[in-house]
């Protein structure tokens, strides 16, 4: 890999930490991932950028579209750098990842996922990163995709069970 494009990955990875951490939302990232999930499983995501590409579009209907499909900005551009370059999204998330376990200090991260996920791809990568990561595919029923991040003493809970669950208690508030 080149000097220059590393240090692009970086610059990215580190744009995307700060954006996140500077948030005013505290659940900002669960939140965004979760989201990036949601539509990855329900294959959301080719519509989503085929009806913004389109330049017949004004600006007013295009804002309307974003709220209708509640997506932010920044939730679409990751969305494009995963359709688009896979690769280089992978090497964004590494390296982002990366960031959060030094600001944070998180001791392991597991990546569980409904399909199997292509290890030598993901084990190529991680070989040039200094730190160890565990990769757990197993097919569990429970587990729909997303991940779990295990700090010193809990672990958060990216998963897209729990974020239907939160969907699902919500509804029924509101209705009741």
């Amino acid at each position: 890999m080149k000097f220059s494009y590393k240090i692009f990955i970086k610059r990215y990875a580190k744009g995307f930490f700060f954006l996140v951490f500077n948030s005013k939302k505290e659940i900002f990232l669960k939140n965004e991932i979760e989201k990036i999930f949601f539509l990855i499983r329900k294959n959301y995501i080719k519509k989503i950028i085929l009806n913004l590409n389109t330049h017949f579009l004004k600006k007013k209907e295009k804002i309307i579209f974003f709220k209708r499909l509640m997506i932010s900005n920044f939730l679409l551009k990751l969305i494009k750098l995963l359709i688009n370059r896979e690769l280089f999204f992978i090497y964004i998330c590494l390296e982002y990842i990366k960031i959060l376990k030094q600001k944070l200090s998180i001791i392991d991260l597991f990546f569980l996922s409904k399909k199997p996920i292509i290890k030598y791809n993901i084990i190529f990568i991680l070989k040039k990163i200094d730190k160890t990561y565990i990769i757990n595919n197993n097919n569990n029923n429970n587990l729909i995709g997303g991940f779990l991040l295990k700090g010193e003493y809990q672990y958060c809970n990216f998963t897209i069970n729990n974020f239907l669950k939160k969907i699902k208690n919500y509804v029924g508030y509101k209705i009741c």
